[in-house]
């Protein structure tokens, strides 16, 4: 079993790759969230909470593949 510290590190290396601004990070409950950054029509930045599919969109291809045989429904 992989812990969810290990799973939210890979996340935010496959980000960071791309550049991207958006996060994964536990929560006090051992939840993971998922936290992706928003500009608004006035060009302030928020902050979203998005699915994981979500952050799949910004990522290249060989880590996509990498998180779901790592990470993947088995």
């Amino acid at each position: 079993m992989v812990s969810k510290k290990e799973k939210v590190m890979d996340i935010n290396k496959a980000l960071k790759k791309v550049g991207s601004t958006s996060y994964a990070h536990i929560l006090p409950d051992n939840r993971i969230e998922y936290i992706k950054i928003g500009n608004s029509t006035l060009g302030r930045s928020y902050k979203m909470k998005v699915p994981l599919s979500k952050l799949t969109d910004e990522m290249y291809g060989e880590d996509i593949r990498f998180l779901k045989l790592k990470y993947g429904r088995k």
